[in-house]
Protein backbone atom coordinates (compact mmCIF):
# COMPACT_ATOMS: atom_id res chain seq x y z
CA UNK A 1 0.00 0.00 0.00
CA UNK A 2 1.48 3.26 -0.58
CA UNK A 3 2.39 6.41 1.55
CA UNK A 4 -1.06 7.88 0.47
CA UNK A 5 -3.42 5.43 0.88
CA UNK A 6 -1.95 4.62 4.29
CA UNK A 7 -2.46 8.63 5.25
CA UNK A 8 -6.10 8.42 3.93
CA UNK A 9 -6.92 5.37 5.34
CA UNK A 10 -5.24 7.04 8.97
CA UNK A 11 -7.51 9.78 8.30
CA UNK A 12 -10.76 8.10 7.52
CA UNK A 13 -10.18 6.44 11.35
CA UNK A 14 -9.60 9.55 12.51
CA UNK A 15 -12.80 11.47 11.02
CA UNK A 16 -14.79 8.32 11.84
CA UNK A 17 -13.60 9.15 15.67
CA UNK A 18 -13.91 12.48 15.80
CA UNK A 19 -17.00 12.19 14.25
CA UNK A 20 -18.56 9.15 16.61
CA UNK A 21 -16.94 11.98 19.44
CA UNK A 22 -19.14 14.83 18.04
CA UNK A 23 -22.44 12.35 18.17
CA UNK A 24 -21.79 10.93 21.73
CA UNK A 25 -21.17 14.76 22.71
CA UNK A 26 -24.29 16.02 20.94
CA UNK A 27 -26.38 13.49 22.52
CA UNK A 28 -25.26 14.22 25.89
CA UNK A 29 -26.26 17.80 25.10
CA UNK A 30 -29.62 16.66 24.17
CA UNK A 31 -30.51 14.53 27.10
CA UNK A 32 -29.17 16.76 29.70
CA UNK A 33 -29.99 20.42 28.29
CA UNK A 34 -32.64 21.02 30.57
CA UNK A 35 -30.16 19.93 34.24
CA UNK A 36 -30.11 22.78 36.46
CA UNK A 37 -28.72 23.30 39.99
CA UNK A 38 -31.52 25.68 40.68
CA UNK A 39 -35.04 25.89 40.37
CA UNK A 40 -36.80 28.51 41.44
CA UNK A 41 -35.10 30.09 44.86
CA UNK A 42 -34.73 25.91 45.50
CA UNK A 43 -30.74 25.29 45.34
CA UNK A 44 -30.88 21.85 43.74
CA UNK A 45 -28.11 19.19 44.38
CA UNK A 46 -27.92 15.03 44.18
CA UNK A 47 -29.54 13.30 44.71
CA UNK A 48 -32.08 15.40 42.93
CA UNK A 49 -32.62 17.02 39.75
CA UNK A 50 -35.14 19.41 37.58
CA UNK A 51 -35.79 17.17 34.81
CA UNK A 52 -35.73 13.57 33.72
CA UNK A 53 -32.27 12.33 33.54
CA UNK A 54 -30.66 14.81 35.60
CA UNK A 55 -29.52 13.91 39.54
CA UNK A 56 -30.43 10.01 40.64
CA UNK A 57 -32.36 7.34 38.70
CA UNK A 58 -33.99 6.81 42.12
CA UNK A 59 -35.52 10.18 42.37
CA UNK A 60 -36.09 11.58 39.22
CA UNK A 61 -39.44 9.93 37.89
CA UNK A 62 -40.81 11.74 41.75
CA UNK A 63 -39.36 15.16 41.75
CA UNK A 64 -39.00 17.80 38.59
CA UNK A 65 -38.53 21.48 38.17
CA UNK A 66 -41.53 22.95 36.65
CA UNK A 67 -42.27 26.63 34.95
CA UNK A 68 -39.81 27.68 37.82
CA UNK A 69 -41.29 25.56 40.49
CA UNK A 70 -39.76 22.02 42.30
CA UNK A 71 -42.53 19.76 42.47
CA UNK A 72 -42.81 16.51 43.95
CA UNK A 73 -45.33 14.08 41.68
CA UNK A 74 -47.24 11.47 43.57
CA UNK A 75 -50.45 9.54 42.53
CA UNK A 76 -52.24 11.96 45.06
CA UNK A 77 -51.18 15.21 43.43
CA UNK A 78 -48.12 17.39 42.47
CA UNK A 79 -46.75 19.58 45.93
CA UNK A 80 -44.26 22.38 45.83
CA UNK A 81 -41.02 21.87 47.89
CA UNK A 82 -40.67 24.74 49.45
CA UNK A 83 -36.90 23.86 50.64
CA UNK A 84 -35.14 20.67 50.80
CA UNK A 85 -32.20 20.20 53.91
CA UNK A 86 -29.50 18.37 52.26
CA UNK A 87 -27.35 18.14 56.41
CA UNK A 88 -30.79 16.37 57.51
CA UNK A 89 -32.20 14.58 54.20
CA UNK A 90 -35.52 16.51 54.88
CA UNK A 91 -37.53 17.71 51.79
CA UNK A 92 -40.65 20.34 52.71
CA UNK A 93 -43.50 19.94 50.67
CA UNK A 94 -46.38 22.20 50.52
CA UNK A 95 -49.84 20.81 49.81
CA UNK A 96 -51.87 23.72 48.23
CA UNK A 97 -54.79 22.25 49.65
CA UNK A 98 -54.16 21.81 52.86
CA UNK A 99 -55.26 23.91 55.91
CA UNK A 100 -53.39 26.17 58.05
CA UNK A 101 -54.60 29.11 60.70
CA UNK A 102 -53.91 31.76 58.36
CA UNK A 103 -56.65 29.94 55.30
CA UNK A 104 -58.62 26.70 56.04
CA UNK A 105 -60.06 24.95 53.15
CA UNK A 106 -61.26 21.43 51.89
CA UNK A 107 -58.43 19.13 51.18
CA UNK A 108 -57.61 16.56 49.18
CA UNK A 109 -55.82 13.12 49.82
CA UNK A 110 -52.34 12.81 50.28
CA UNK A 111 -50.55 9.60 49.82
CA UNK A 112 -46.99 7.74 48.98
CA UNK A 113 -47.12 5.14 46.72
CA UNK A 114 -44.96 1.79 47.40
CA UNK A 115 -41.44 2.09 46.77
CA UNK A 116 -40.66 5.48 47.39
CA UNK A 117 -37.80 6.70 48.37
CA UNK A 118 -39.08 8.99 50.85
CA UNK A 119 -40.51 8.21 54.84
CA UNK A 120 -42.58 10.68 56.65
CA UNK A 121 -41.14 11.53 59.83
CA UNK A 122 -41.29 14.26 62.22
CA UNK A 123 -45.20 15.56 61.38
CA UNK A 124 -48.52 15.55 63.01
CA UNK A 125 -51.41 15.18 60.92
CA UNK A 126 -54.43 16.88 62.15
CA UNK A 127 -57.81 16.02 60.82
CA UNK A 128 -60.35 18.81 60.52
CA UNK A 129 -63.81 19.23 60.87
CA UNK A 130 -64.68 14.81 61.04
CA UNK A 131 -67.90 13.67 61.35
CA UNK A 132 -68.43 11.44 64.60
CA UNK A 133 -69.46 8.53 62.40
CA UNK A 134 -65.48 8.31 61.48
CA UNK A 135 -63.43 5.69 62.22
CA UNK A 136 -61.05 7.38 63.83
CA UNK A 137 -62.91 7.58 66.54
CA UNK A 138 -63.42 3.80 66.90
CA UNK A 139 -63.11 3.37 70.54
CA UNK A 140 -60.41 1.36 72.23
CA UNK A 141 -58.66 1.52 68.48
CA UNK A 142 -58.90 5.42 68.23
CA UNK A 143 -56.77 6.51 65.98
CA UNK A 144 -56.31 10.11 67.93
CA UNK A 145 -53.90 11.13 70.15
CA UNK A 146 -55.20 12.17 73.79
CA UNK A 147 -52.28 14.42 74.36
CA UNK A 148 -53.32 16.23 71.14
CA UNK A 149 -56.19 18.61 72.23
CA UNK A 150 -54.42 21.24 73.25
CA UNK A 151 -53.23 21.20 69.27
CA UNK A 152 -57.00 21.14 68.29
CA UNK A 153 -58.00 24.12 70.26
CA UNK A 154 -55.45 26.18 69.50
CA UNK A 155 -56.36 25.40 65.68
CA UNK A 156 -60.33 25.85 66.39
CA UNK A 157 -58.86 29.56 67.67
CA UNK A 158 -57.70 30.14 64.41
CA UNK A 159 -60.64 32.60 62.85
CA UNK A 160 -60.15 30.89 58.87
CA UNK A 161 -62.20 28.18 60.88
CA UNK A 162 -65.29 29.52 59.89
CA UNK A 163 -64.30 28.88 56.70
CA UNK A 164 -64.93 24.80 57.40
CA UNK A 165 -67.99 25.59 58.65
CA UNK A 166 -67.30 25.98 62.41
CA UNK A 167 -67.11 28.74 64.98
CA UNK A 168 -64.15 29.68 66.47
CA UNK A 169 -63.13 28.09 69.40
CA UNK A 170 -65.68 25.65 68.56
CA UNK A 171 -64.99 22.25 70.59
CA UNK A 172 -62.69 19.83 69.30
CA UNK A 173 -64.98 16.75 69.01
CA UNK A 174 -64.66 16.95 65.24
CA UNK A 175 -60.92 17.71 65.62
CA UNK A 176 -58.31 14.78 65.56
CA UNK A 177 -54.20 14.54 65.41
CA UNK A 178 -53.76 11.47 63.62
CA UNK A 179 -51.75 8.68 64.79
CA UNK A 180 -51.53 6.39 61.98
CA UNK A 181 -49.04 3.47 62.78
CA UNK A 182 -48.49 3.01 58.84
CA UNK A 183 -47.64 7.11 58.16
CA UNK A 184 -43.74 6.33 57.84
CA UNK A 185 -44.06 3.14 55.81
CA UNK A 186 -45.20 3.92 52.08
CA UNK A 187 -47.83 2.82 50.90
CA UNK A 188 -49.59 5.51 52.44
CA UNK A 189 -52.52 7.76 52.11
CA UNK A 190 -54.47 9.72 54.20
CA UNK A 191 -58.08 8.91 52.34
CA UNK A 192 -60.08 11.87 53.91
CA UNK A 193 -63.23 10.57 52.15
CA UNK A 194 -62.54 6.94 54.11
CA UNK A 195 -62.13 9.20 57.14
CA UNK A 196 -65.05 11.21 57.05
CA UNK A 197 -62.82 14.41 57.77
CA UNK A 198 -63.68 17.94 55.33
CA UNK A 199 -59.54 18.50 55.70
CA UNK A 200 -56.06 18.23 57.41
CA UNK A 201 -53.36 19.96 58.06
CA UNK A 202 -49.68 19.06 58.78
CA UNK A 203 -47.00 21.27 61.16
CA UNK A 204 -43.52 20.07 61.10
CA UNK A 205 -42.29 22.49 63.36
CA UNK A 206 -44.01 24.36 66.10
CA UNK A 207 -41.45 26.50 67.58
CA UNK A 208 -39.13 28.86 65.97
CA UNK A 209 -35.41 27.06 67.05
CA UNK A 210 -37.04 24.26 65.09
CA UNK A 211 -37.11 25.77 61.92
CA UNK A 212 -35.42 22.78 60.14
CA UNK A 213 -38.06 20.82 61.10
CA UNK A 214 -37.97 17.70 63.92
CA UNK A 215 -40.71 18.41 66.57
CA UNK A 216 -43.29 18.28 64.77
CA UNK A 217 -44.70 15.38 66.38
CA UNK A 218 -43.93 16.38 69.58
CA UNK A 219 -46.37 17.26 71.98
CA UNK A 220 -44.46 19.27 74.34
CA UNK A 221 -43.26 21.28 71.51
CA UNK A 222 -46.59 22.77 71.07
CA UNK A 223 -47.61 22.90 74.83
CA UNK A 224 -44.56 25.49 74.54
CA UNK A 225 -45.62 27.57 71.53
CA UNK A 226 -49.38 27.35 71.42
CA UNK A 227 -49.83 30.17 68.74
CA UNK A 228 -50.64 28.18 65.58
CA UNK A 229 -50.45 31.54 63.74
CA UNK A 230 -46.42 30.71 64.32
CA UNK A 231 -46.24 27.14 63.30
CA UNK A 232 -44.86 25.83 60.04
CA UNK A 233 -47.35 24.00 58.10
CA UNK A 234 -46.03 21.51 55.33
CA UNK A 235 -44.44 17.82 54.64
CA UNK A 236 -41.34 16.70 56.36
CA UNK A 237 -40.10 13.80 54.33
CA UNK A 238 -37.07 12.04 54.57
CA UNK A 239 -35.36 11.12 51.65
CA UNK A 240 -33.01 8.31 51.43
CA UNK A 241 -29.48 8.34 50.90
CA UNK A 242 -28.37 7.48 47.20
CA UNK A 243 -24.78 6.67 47.52
CA UNK A 244 -24.16 4.51 44.16
CA UNK A 245 -21.37 4.74 41.83
CA UNK A 246 -22.01 8.26 40.57
CA UNK A 247 -21.87 9.59 44.47
CA UNK A 248 -17.67 10.62 44.02
CA UNK A 249 -18.05 11.45 40.53
CA UNK A 250 -21.32 13.61 41.13
CA UNK A 251 -19.47 15.03 44.33
CA UNK A 252 -16.94 16.56 42.34
CA UNK A 253 -18.88 17.79 39.59
CA UNK A 254 -21.17 20.00 41.75
CA UNK A 255 -18.38 21.37 43.12
CA UNK A 256 -17.25 22.91 39.65
CA UNK A 257 -20.97 24.36 39.46
CA UNK A 258 -21.81 21.31 37.18
CA UNK A 259 -25.23 19.72 37.45
CA UNK A 260 -25.35 16.04 38.22
CA UNK A 261 -27.49 13.85 35.31
CA UNK A 262 -26.69 10.24 33.55
CA UNK A 263 -27.83 8.62 30.35
CA UNK A 264 -27.78 5.17 28.62
CA UNK A 265 -23.96 6.10 28.47
CA UNK A 266 -23.35 6.59 32.51
CA UNK A 267 -22.85 9.65 34.72
CA UNK A 268 -22.86 13.11 33.06
CA UNK A 269 -21.61 16.14 34.51
CA UNK A 270 -23.93 19.01 32.80
CA UNK A 271 -21.96 22.68 32.59
CA UNK A 272 -23.62 26.05 32.46
CA UNK A 273 -21.15 26.85 30.02
CA UNK A 274 -23.21 24.14 27.79
CA UNK A 275 -20.13 21.52 27.63
CA UNK A 276 -21.15 18.30 29.19
CA UNK A 277 -18.30 16.05 30.63
CA UNK A 278 -17.89 12.66 32.31
CA UNK A 279 -15.76 14.52 34.82
CA UNK A 280 -16.58 18.12 35.94
CA UNK A 281 -16.91 21.34 34.78
CA UNK A 282 -12.97 22.22 34.99
CA UNK A 283 -12.29 21.25 31.19
CA UNK A 284 -11.84 17.95 31.16
CA UNK A 285 -14.66 17.13 28.59
CA UNK A 286 -13.49 20.21 26.45
CA UNK A 287 -10.01 19.19 26.29
CA UNK A 288 -11.34 15.99 24.96
CA UNK A 289 -13.10 17.71 21.74
CA UNK A 290 -10.45 20.11 21.44
CA UNK A 291 -7.67 17.14 21.51
CA UNK A 292 -9.36 15.15 18.57
CA UNK A 293 -9.67 18.50 16.59
CA UNK A 294 -6.04 19.14 16.73
CA UNK A 295 -5.13 16.01 15.94
CA UNK A 296 -7.51 16.17 12.56
CA UNK A 297 -6.01 19.56 11.84
CA UNK A 298 -2.48 18.17 12.06
CA UNK A 299 -3.26 15.31 9.90
CA UNK A 300 -5.01 17.27 7.10
CA UNK A 301 -2.00 19.40 6.75
CA UNK A 302 0.18 16.25 6.52
CA UNK A 303 -1.74 15.33 3.76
Amino acid sequence: MSPSSCTLAWLTRLMMTVATFVIWHLHFKMVTATCQNVCGDVPVMYPFGTAPGCGSKLFDKYVACSKGKLLLYTPTGKYEVQRIDYTNNLLILQDPKMSTCGKMQGSNNFGLPVGVPFLIVGDTFVLLNCLTTSSVYNGLSSLCDPAGTQICQSLYSCSSVTQLGLAVNAPTSSCCVYTNPQANTPPYELNLQLLQCSSYTSIYSFGPQYGNGGDGNDPAAAAAYPNPSSWSYGIALKFLDDETAYYSSCEACEQSNGACAYNAYGFVCVCSAGVNTTTSCFGDGVSLAIGSLHLLGKALKMG
